[in-house]
């Protein structure tokens, strides 16, 4: 539909903007990041070559800035990000690239300042969750989990986001090793979002740590037919070796370094 109404009017701006949010949530849903992300760019670049008015070029950097952090890309990102900031000074999600930026370029204490100027602007799903990660970097667990707690109230129920933050809370229970919270928080998710495949890996996780491999085996199995995504197949493998078969844990491990080399050569940086 987006595409057919961008072939009747190519300068509808919104619409192509609309397209490379689409190929960017469709990456994240579907694990084709060699696809999706190139996609986007694509897209975003070709607006940007336009020299379309400045409110389209804000929109298209932040949107290139969150396809960079994606693909591991975290100088540009962050040059991308400082751009669309000189523009417009007033939008919370930019700041949030650039807390990401900054993270993980090891800038700490410039992405505890985009954090706070983030939260002062809108504190939503988005802020609150870059609090939670800020504070679990320096420390804070208990802080980490009370500002995940905000980011989940925060997100509307069935919406993915909502349920990412939910898997990194449950993550944060399970951290500490509170094991049957993080697992009602896991199972939550799976409610509002059936085979969501993130919360089946945690499930997953969950189970081995209980002892029941056979359990375990057969969700990472679940979620990998959900989508390719490579952490699954890092933990089915990891569940193999841990098991002692040795063939199988060797097999896969091959076969996630093809993976990772695919993945290298579409502009995602798996070092």
């Amino acid at each position: 539909m987006l595409k057919r109404a961008i072939a009747q009017k190519p300068n509808d701006y919104r619409k192509r903007i609309q397209l490379a949010q689409l190929f960017m949530l469709e990456a994240r849903a579907t694990g084709e990041h060699g696809h999706y992300y190139p996609a986007a760019l694509q897209v975003l670049d070709d607006i940007l070559d336009e020299n379309p008015p400045s409110d389209v070029v804000f929109g298209a950097k932040s949107l290139k800035a969150s396809v960079k952090l994606s693909l591991h890309q975290f100088k540009e990102a962050k040059s991308l990000a400082e751009e669309a900031i000189a523009i417009n000074g007033y939008n919370a999600l930019i700041y949030g690239s650039l807390v990401d930026a900054h993270v993980e370029l090891g800038n700490y204490p410039e992405a505890v300042k985009m954090a706070d100027k983030m939260m002062s602007i809108r504190p939503d799903i988005r802020s609150y969750s870059r609090v939670s990660y800020l504070r679990e970097i320096h420390g804070d667990m208990e802080g980490a989990i009370d500002a995940m707690q905000l980011a989940v109230k925060a997100g509307y129920p069935g919406y993915e986001e909502t349920a990412w933050a939910s898997l990194i809370l449950g993550e944060l229970l399970e951290k500490e090793g509170k094991l049957k919270e993080a697992q009602e928080v896991f199972e939550g998710i799976l409610v509002e979002r059936e085979n969501y495949p993130f919360a089946i890996e945690a499930l997953a996780r969950i189970a081995s740590k209980k002892g029941d491999h056979q359990q375990a085996e057969k969700l990472l199995l679940g979620a990998c037919k959900i989508i390719p995504e490579v952490s699954f197949y890092e933990s089915l493998a990891g569940l193999y070796q841990e098991r002692g078969d040795k063939a199988k844990a060797t097999q896969l491990s091959s076969e996630i370094l093809e993976m990772l080399a695919d993945d290298e050569t579409k502009g995602h940086k798996m070092g």
